[in-house]
């Protein structure tokens, strides 16, 4: 009961799940010999949940739901927490998009310009959508 989210990395190399009690702790574990390596989270981000691995398995992203829910990712090689987004809805699941899916351009005023790249069947009651900057260093 001590652990929070637990998923998979998609090449099936390591299980990765947060310890949420006292000090919140990322753990990734080769299932093969039990190595696990510990990535501290501050306690002050609360709550954890929503543990998402990217597709090509180099990010981890998380929720963290305490006083308001912000998305996480850490870097799966260097561990490095990243705050990426602030004051998000705490219901739902985190999604990873393709690369490209979105295209934001920055001038004075944030201007945003989607492009539709692919359509999903999602059901009949939708209640979330995610959004991403596609790749490192972009907008």
């Amino acid at each position: 009961c001590r652990q929070g989210p637990v998923a998979w990395s998609p090449d099936g190399r390591l299980i990765a799940y947060i310890d949420r009690y006292d000090q919140p702790v990322l753990h990734l574990v080769e299932p093969n010999d039990g190595a696990d390596t510990h990535i501290p989270i501050p306690s002050s981000i609360g709550y954890s949940s929503n543990l998402l691995w990217s597709p090509d398995g180099t990010r981890l992203a998380f929720l963290a739901e305490g006083r308001r829910s912000d998305l996480f990712t850490v870097d799966s090689s260097t561990y490095e927490l990243h705050l990426a987004a602030s004051e998000l809805t705490s219901e739902g699941d985190l999604a990873w998009l393709p690369e490209g899916a979105i295209e934001v351009t920055e001038t004075d005023t944030l201007t945003v310009s989607p492009r539709v790249t692919a359509t999903i069947l999602v059901g009949s009651f939708p209640r979330d959508i995610a959004v991403g900057a596609g790749r490192s260093g972009s907008a």
